[in-house]
């Protein structure tokens, strides 16, 4: 999506109708952009089906499940500001930024709605496995 003072002024508009701080979520996809990464999310995107999960956004921008799911999942949906989110097994995995493809990997807990701490290291190993498979396909 391409910033324009129209889109951020949209989601500016989202921001504050939903108690979320849009300049947390806005990004700049000079800074905070990868084609690599990319790559994988454009992969994501064609595997995985679309699923209605119970998520909301948080005042910082990070996505929250609002309700238990069953575990392991795979699915993606969008949040309010049109970003990408996806639950791979166990991991949640988010679009930090409208504007970019930094992206967030967060473990959900057993209960299914409880998420862990931020793992950068899993995200980077799911990339890592995701750009081989779509090399060697």
């Amino acid at each position: 999506m391409e910033m324009t003072d129209e889109n951020v002024a949209k989601f500016v508009n989202i921001g504050n109708a939903n108690n979320v701080d849009a300049w947390d979520v806005l990004g700049n996809s000079a800074y905070h952009y990868d084609v690599a990464r990319q790559e994988f999310v454009d992969r994501l995107l064609v595997s995985l089906p679309v699923v209605k999960y119970p998520i909301e956004v948080g005042w910082t921008g990070y996505i929250r499940l609002t309700d238990t799911i069953t575990l392991p999942s795979y699915g993606r949906t969008t949040d309010i500001f049109e970003r990408n989110v996806f639950i791979i097994g166990r991991m949640l995995v988010f679009q930090r930024y409208v504007f970019g493809n930094t992206y967030v990997c967060q473990m959900i807990q057993s209960d299914g709605k409880s998420l862990g701490g931020v793992d950068s290291v899993k995200l980077n190993e799911l990339e890592t496995f995701a750009t081989t498979m779509v090399t060697t396909a």
